[in-house]
């Protein structure tokens, strides 16, 4: 059997966005385990998998309690890990990858949600991969953060407004041998965008206690139809990047 990537969903509304399309125009059908359904988490053969993405959820790493397949899943990544497996990790996905590896994964007292800047490292400039990220305006959808494991390569990081009032440096991205991490969304397209703001708009009131729910959603939007095409080809840029660093994919 032919190996192909195998996407771990956290919750409906949180797809692998436009990504699923670049690689089914590729010849790479993703297989989708939803590790939010009654059965759990599939315990697929890494035998078959020929690059894992970790998308975003509305839980938290550190909620296994109320989450148990998460316990799997940490199990799961940590093996791929161990077998140098592609991974590429997006929100909570970036999380399990961090938590993984031993970093600390905790809540922020803060939430990013929205078009937002991250700041790119030298180191994060001059990577393969995350080089394509030419404009650093990019999706925000997360009130977690995680610390840069040991012998990773921190990418990017941007500044959050905490609930209190303050701003701290967060970190953004990273990467560990054939491991990315995003805290960002480099799939978001605007139909990914309306199916976030269909189950999940209402996050947008923990940005601050002065949010219009309603017009931070609706301007949200408003933005996205502007972006949609720029960013849609530099997460293609960084999709093709990922898939030719870690030896997935040769157009050559």
């Amino acid at each position: 059997m032919a190996k192909r990537p195998l996407v771990i969903q956290h919750a409906p509304a949180e797809p692998i966005g436009f990504f699923g399309n670049v690689l089914r125009k590729l010849r790479m059908v993703p297989h989708i385990a939803e590790a939010y359904s009654d059965y759990g988490f599939p315990m697929s053969d890494l035998d078959l998998v020929s690059a894992l993405f970790i998308m975003g959820g509305p839980m938290g790493v550190y909620e296994e309690p109320k989450y148990p397949f998460l316990v799997k899943e940490d199990s799961f990544v940590k093996r791929a890990l161990d077998r140098h497996i592609p991974i590429m990790g997006i929100c909570l996905g970036a999380q399990i990858i961090a938590k993984a590896l031993g970093a600390e994964v905790r809540p922020s007292g803060g939430f990013e949600i929205g078009w937002g800047d991250i700041e790119i490292t030298q180191q994060g400039l001059k990577d393969p991969v995350f080089g394509n990220i030419v404009n650093p305006t990019v999706v925000h959808w997360h009130g977690d953060v995680f610390e840069i494991p040991r012998g990773a390569t921190k990418l990017a990081e941007s500044v959050m407004s905490l609930r209190d009032g303050r701003k701290i440096k967060v970190n953004q991205a990273f990467r560990r041998g054939r491991a990315y991490a995003f805290q960002f969304h480099p799939e978001i397209d605007l139909k990914t965008a309306d199916e976030f703001l269909g189950s999940s708009a209402s996050d947008f009131a923990l940005a601050g206690p002065d949010v219009d729910v309603k017009a931070a959603a609706e301007a949200f939007r408003r933005e996205t139809i502007l972006r949609e095409r720029d960013y849609m080809k530099q997460g293609c840029d960084v999709l093709l990047s990922f898939l030719r660093e870690t030896g997935v994919f040769s157009d050559r």
